[in-house]
């Protein structure tokens, strides 16, 4: 781990994972969602319509997979922006998104071993017990824009198992000249996450 910010995203997707895997019963036996807060108000420059799940800011413009129509701003320290997004009623979040300097970059530099390493390490060191994880996709790419110019990007999905439990989660980075910017979903319905990745546009 080199930077700050990893362990807080890498903090984030283990609470979250621990979360989804939790259940929630009534007395009765009854799965019982949490109550949802109302969401704060979003960062100056954000804009997130619930209805469409559609997302935009200076950045980056994408659509949410189906059902995440709750956003929550945790922004603060390394990030210029931290949000989560997540279905009513969810206790942790299914996508979260967050920028921070080019110079911070999290993930496009790093090979498809170094992923594995970094997560697996992670997750072991945190639960106190080994894992089992899988690499499901690992592609690279570059794209320019008008607005931010040149970038280089990287897709890394994988599963990750422990004791009984488990998650399947994809990041999608990119990096920009100035910024870097990460979206990482967990994945329960592929076919949803993979429209929502297609839908990215840099700006």
């Amino acid at each position: 781990m080199r930077k700050p910010a990893i362990t807080v995203l890498l903090s984030a997707l283990l609470t979250a994972a621990l979360l989804l895997t939790a259940c929630h019963k009534a007395p009765g036996g009854e799965t019982t969602p949490a109550p949802s807060p109302e969401p704060p108000a979003l960062p100056e420059g954000c804009a997130f319509d619930p209805l469409t799940r559609a997302y935009e800011d200076e950045h980056i413009a994408f659509t949410l997979p189906e059902g995440q129509t709750v956003v929550s701003d945790g922004t603060a320290g390394v990030y210029s922006r931290y949000l989560t997004f997540s279905a009513p009623g969810d206790t942790a979040p299914a996508t979260v998104y967050s920028v921070e300097s080019a110079g911070d970059a999290l993930y496009t530099g790093f090979s498809q071993h170094d992923l594995e390493a970094m997560f697996r390490l992670f997750y072991e060191r945190n639960i106190g017990a080994e894992v089992r994880l899988e690499t499901l996709r690992c592609e690279r790419f570059e794209g320019s824009s008008e607005k931010s110019g040149p970038y280089k990007a990287v897709l890394y999905e994988y599963s990750v198992g422990f004791e009984k439990a488990g998650i399947r989660q994809l990041v999608w980075a990119v990096e920009t000249e100035s910024d870097a910017l990460t979206l990482t979903f967990t994945v329960s319905d592929p076919e949803a996450v993979n429209a929502s990745v297609a839908s990215i546009r840099i700006k």
